[in-house]
């Protein structure tokens, strides 16, 4: 496991999140417009209120203490924003890096976001994954989130329906 320093993030991480993004995500992974858009704009398009709700992970570079290399990124949203649901959380995108994969980045943005997620009050945290994303929904798996249920060719990448998985689990 690699050194990982979680954060929140700050408009000046915007052009690492771009980077990342562009890194991170695949048509199996990831949504083809976003990338477009990404590539367009080279923007990562947060509000300037939404920048707490982003976690990252973060590593020294070598050499320059000041300096940090962007690993991963995890999006934390209350799932409905009514009253009712104020307690309840969810995953609106995680990433990590490819070349840091494999290092325990994306166990430890989870447990940030959940850690975050109680913080605020949270009790439950849910999220969405392909249903193609085996080794993602292995992780989540193996970080306690169960199947809630499954949205059937809610997507279409590349002119193949993909099912969304609806995963949950208790703070």
């Amino acid at each position: 496991m690699t050194l990982v320093r979680i954060r929140c993030a700050g408009p000046e991480d915007d052009a690492a999140l771009v980077d990342l993004e562009l890194q991170a995500w695949t048509a199996a992974s990831g949504f083809p417009s976003v990338t477009a858009r990404l590539l367009a704009e080279r923007t990562f398009g947060r509000d300037p209120a939404d920048w707490s709700d982003l976690l990252l992970a973060v590593e020294p570079s070598v050499g320059d203490a000041a300096a940090e290399r962007l690993l991963g990124y995890v999006r934390l949203a209350v799932s409905v924003p009514v009253l009712e649901a104020s307690r309840s959380f969810e995953i609106r995108g995680l990433a990590v890096h490819p070349a840091a994969r494999g290092r325990g980045v994306a166990r430890a943005l989870l447990a940030a976001v959940e850690d975050e997620a109680r913080r605020r009050g949270g009790l439950r945290l849910g999220l969405g994954v392909f249903g193609t994303n085996t080794p993602a929904i292995r992780l989540y798996e193996s970080a306690g989130f169960a199947l809630e249920g499954i949205q059937r060719g809610l997507f279409v990448i590349e002119g193949t329906p993909v099912d969304n998985l609806v995963m949950g689990k208790l703070l």
